[in-house]
């Protein structure tokens, strides 16, 4: 950042070289031989016909452990000759992060899980071995054993085992050591682990102990069947019929139909004035400015990144595992995770969910104390000092967005004492107190300051004074997004991004079909996947 430089720079000064970097690799591309030209790799971004030949691969290796399929289940391989895949965690890699009590309460992308390592189990597997999610089992490889948490997991690879890394600590700190189960903290799975076989091993043993142990997930709270269990079937089929309406998909080919390319025909597009019906509250009119949000799930790969940032920006507290299991987990923002298809090799799609701030907005209409009410810029906006917590809006909120504190998570820095440590929080937004509804603000205190500093006098004649430039205002989510899949702005912008957005022929309503008239759109994903890697058929709907 501050005139370093790359490390092949710094090799070749030591060889007595000082050509710069992209020089250098330049260079390497034409003494390598490779075919064509060195502007047309560095466009494509890899080298043609340099791959490495294909490999034939044969049943059994690594110690001897052949993995056979068996008559029980069809797992795909024999308990005794299991393979044990060692994998970092995605809220504290390798466990030097589990005293982040942000990164342990962030759900894990695929498995929903927080405040614990686990084990994953694939679907077939699982039910060749007896094994339910919750379970504890002991697996044994050679003479090392490790007892951990089970997890049923959709699309995990028959025969084998995935072994989350980072738990068990005893001295990472008071977060992150392993403590009670209502606490959390995993399981020291480097019992199993050694130089030998730092990514996998096999000759693996599974067996149940007998005992189970309670796992904090945040996706299944509200669903009527037991966790991830395969044999429970309740309910499979409305939420197969609902799932193409949350998380919309075409392929490249349906896309490109002639037929879909006329805006307004196309089946992912909705239209205010066109098949709408009308509330029977007054409709909302603006006469400025229209807050919006859009989020292409086309460029979203669920990596977590706007919910902790959303957490940062917006004071939200953590909980801890106890009031997660109750389902009171308080994150503003939360990326669903839905299967699709053959659960041992499902398809996986995610969608951000926040505040929606819908035009009609059901929460307004049942709070006792007006304590949500509409901005005139299209916000739905929370006042704090006035909410008596009856929890009417979250009853009312088909997305389940709204979140309640049950206790006075703050309650520590009212001490003198702690004055200090509240600088650990952003002094633009509110401190909640016990007993108050709370939700995704659009980050009103940035777009605040933005209409602030517009209006204030610009200094010696230089300033920003004007009107608000599209992309001035940056929501915390939007700003933390590495692919860019969340945009804000005003809809009252012809050109902004936003509206282009809301006008894409691939953006749809979240429930579109309550009237709810959200503000925030989603644009249909569309997939293109290499013919070889794709599935055969298509697949079935799956939550």
């Amino acid at each position: 950042m501050y005139g370093g430089i790359s490390i092949i720079e710094l090799l070749a000064m030591l060889l007595g070289d000082d050509t710069p970097a992209d020089e250098l690799v330049a260079k390497t591309y034409a003494e390598s031989g490779a075919g064509g030209t060195w502007r047309a790799a560095l466009h494509d971004g890899f080298v043609d016909r340099t791959q490495l030949p294909r490999a034939a691969v044969q049943a059994g290796g690594g110690g001897g452990a052949a993995l056979t399929a068996t008559a029980a289940g069809g797992s795909g391989a024999q308990n005794g000759n299991l393979e044990v895949t060692f994998l970092p965690s995605s809220q504290t890699y390798d466990g030097r992060f589990a005293n982040n009590p942000w990164l342990q309460e962030t759900p894990d992308f695929l498995t929903k899980v927080t405040w614990d390592n686990v084990a994953l189990i694939s679907p077939d597997t699982a039910d060749a071995l007896g094994v339910s999610s919750q379970d504890v089992v002991r697996i044994k490889v050679g003479d090392r054993a490790l007892d951990i948490v089970a997890l049923v997991m959709p699309g995990q690879a028959r025969g084998s085992i995935g072994v989350i890394l980072g738990g068990g600590r005893t001295r990472a700190g008071r977060v992150g050591n392993k403590q009670r189960e209502w606490v959390g903290g995993g399981f020291d799975a480097y019992k199993l682990r050694t130089s030998a076989g730092l990514d996998f091993v096999t000759g693996a043993t599974v067996s149940r102990t007998g005992t189970r142990y309670k796992i904090a997930t945040t996706q299944e709270h509200h669903d009527i069947r037991r966790g991830f269990s395969i044999s429970a079937t309740i309910g499979d089929k409305e939420i197969q019929k609902k799932l193409p309406d949350l998380v919309r998909e075409t392929d490249r080919a349906g896309f490109a139909d002639v037929a879909y390319k006329a805006e307004k025909t196309h089946p992912y597009y909705h239209d205010h004035e066109h098949g709408r019906g009308y509330s029977l509250y007054k409709e909302q009119t603006y006469d400025g400015r229209r807050w919006a949000m859009a989020i292409d799930l086309g460029n979203c790969m669920g990596c977590n990144a706007c919910v902790v940032a959303c957490q940062a920006e917006n004071n939200v507290p953590v909980v801890g595992k106890r009031e997660v299991t109750r389902n009171r987990e308080m994150s503003w923002l939360r990326i669903d995770r839905y299967f699709r298809g053959d659960l041992n090799d499902p398809e996986v799609v995610g969608q951000p969910v926040a505040c929606q701030h819908c035009e009609n907005a059901p929460c307004e209409t049942v709070c006792p104390v007006g304590a949500t009410l509409h901005s005139s810029e299209g916000l739905n906006d929370m006042v704090y000092n006035r909410c008596v917590g009856t929890r009417y809006c979250l009853n009312n909120c088909p997305y389940r967005v709204r979140r309640f504190n049950f206790v006075d998570y703050h309650q520590e820095f009212n001490d003198a004492r702690n004055n200090v440590r509240k600088l650990l929080f952003n002094p633009d937004v509110t401190v909640r107190e016990r007993g108050v509804m709370e939700k995704c603000t659009y980050c009103v205190q940035r777009i605040q300051a933005a209409k602030i500093k517009a209006k204030n006098p610009a200094p010696h004649g230089a300033g920003e004074r004007g009107p608000i430039a599209d992309g001035t205002i940056t929501t915390a989510c939007q700003a933390a997004c590495p692919t860019e899949a969340i945009v804000f702005g005003d809809l009252s912008d012809p050109e902004s991004r936003v509206s282009k957005l809301h006008g894409d022929r691939r953006q749809y309503e979240l429930l579109g079909e309550l009237n709810d008239k959200p503000r925030t759109r989603f644009l249909a994903r569309v997939r293109n996947p290499n013919p070889e890697l794709a599935p055969a058929g298509k697949p079935a709907g799956h939550h």
